[in-house]
């Protein structure tokens, strides 16, 4: 069978000459070349600029932990899905959801949960620490990372808090109070708050006066503390309250929170 070949029209050949010439008469090659790395290299940077500063907040307080309890969080995780090999992810925790519930990828999230980044793989992995589930697991695009900007807390390679670090390790001395007939439910809510604050300075577990607490409030009792409060009650979903009437403000403590119904 035989295939006509198409030719160039005597136009396009004269064309396509005049510029080979063009290019071999003022040495352009090199130029070219040195012009195609410069793009690729100018768009890797601005992709990477413009996706993971607006996860990870550089102006936020970094908390560091050591690279046993980084690798139990991964482990843990792995048990229940695949995560990207070779890759130490970024890691935050959710910290105000109520600016990312209009994000479809935090739909289903909520303070306290986890969120790991793989740059290299581009995924996005959200976990929930106190239920031990994946909430979550997303490509990630530059759409989701703007959306988390400033409300999540980064750490610098490890596991964060949302406390900043100061007021968890030096200052804000923490009360738990059980304002519910519930045995054992202020160790129950510790070991929560041990989970997503690992460096927590829980100073004292006791009864509240009352037990029919509906809602758990935190009570900023130093001012000193007050945006580790806050941080806290967010992630507790509790509300920040003056001292109930009747309840005693326990001794050198900076933040009391009374457990209410809402934590059963």
């Amino acid at each position: 069978m035989n295939v006509e070949i198409p030719r160039l029209s005597p136009v396009t050949y004269q064309t396509m000459h005049k510029l080979e010439s063009y290019i071999l008469k003022y040495n352009l090659i090199p130029t070219m070349i040195v012009g195609c790395l410069v793009g690729v290299i100018l768009s890797g940077y601005l992709f990477y600029q413009f996706s993971r500063p607006y996860l990870f907040n550089s102006s936020a307080t970094k908390t560091v932990l050591n690279k046993e309890e980084m690798k139990n969080l991964v482990e843990e995780i792995g048990k229940i899905a695949k995560l990207p090999q070779r890759e130490d992810p970024s890691v935050a925790t959710v910290t105000d959801i109520s600016k990312l519930k209009d994000q479809p990828v935090f739909a289903e999230s909520k303070n306290g949960d986890r969120v790991l980044l793989y740059t290299n793989a581009q995924k996005v992995v959200i976990y929930d620490p106190i239920s031990r589930k994946i909430v979550n697991i997303a490509p990630l695009t530059a759409g989701n990372a703007r959306a988390v900007n400033n409300t999540i807390v980064p750490s610098a390679s490890s596991v964060p808090t949302a406390i900043p670090a100061a007021s968890v390790q030096n200052q804000a001395k923490i009360v738990l109070r059980n304002g519910t007939a519930v045995t054992g439910l202020a160790s129950k809510i510790e070991a929560e708050i041990k989970k997503v604050f690992p460096q927590a300075n829980i100073t004292n577990k006791d009864n509240a006066l009352k037990e029919n607490y509906e809602k758990t409030t935190v009570i900023i009792l130093s001012e000193s503390a007050r945006d580790a409060a806050i941080n806290l009650a967010k992630v507790l979903s509790g509300s920040i309250s003056d001292l109930p009437q009747g309840e005693t403000k326990p001794t050198g403590a900076d933040i009391l929170v009374i457990i209410g119904k809402d934590k059963i």
